[in-house]
């Protein structure tokens, strides 16, 4: 009898902590279409809009400096040979000191004059009110030094492994 009022117990814990997961889980997923649909139609202001703004202010970076680069014939002539071919749904939420994070593996075509790039990476999905709202940004090694000071250590280390970019030459 007490095993089983102990199974019951663990049960109802667990549903409770599913039941709680949902409304994060349910903006992140949200706000990853959101990013996935403004990428794939290459509406960068959209994109830019969803990197986290305090984020830029550590990197000493403003959106209007963003929305330049993105005016700029080269980022156009890159971006204009981008294809998001897939991604993932968000690895389970990591919770550090205030900041939840959640990684997007996205795989994508670069269609340069002669050759064509499969590109693997991911994105960080990041949220400082509880998975209310959650901002985005890539996950190169670059990204990884940059986050230094801005993300608890203790995340930072967790994620360690999502960080870096796979390129593979596709034959036509």
């Amino acid at each position: 009898m007490r095993l089983l009022f102990i199974l019951i117990l663990m049960a109802t814990q667990a549903i409770h902590a599913l039941a709680q997961a949902l409304p994060e889980r349910k903006a992140l997923e949200a706000g990853t279409i959101k990013l996935i649909q403004a990428v794939k139609k290459n509406d960068w202001r959209s994109v830019f809009d969803m990197m986290p703004p305090d984020l830029l202010k550590h990197l000493r970076v403003s959106r209007a400096q963003m929305l330049a680069l993105a005016e700029t014939p080269q980022f156009k002539k890159t971006t204009a040979a981008m294809q998001l071919l897939s991604h993932e749904k968000p690895t389970p939420i990591l919770r550090e000191q205030g900041v939840w994070a959640s990684v997007i593996r996205t795989e994508m075509r670069l269609k340069l004059e002669n050759s064509r790039l499969r590109v693997s990476g991911a994105m960080l999905a990041l949220s400082k009110d509880e998975g209310k709202t959650w901002y985005f940004m890539n996950m190169s090694k670059n990204d990884k030094d940059k986050l230094k000071g801005y993300l608890p250590k203790t995340l930072l280390a967790k994620l360690d492994k999502h960080f870096g970019v796979t390129v593979k030459e596709e034959t036509p």
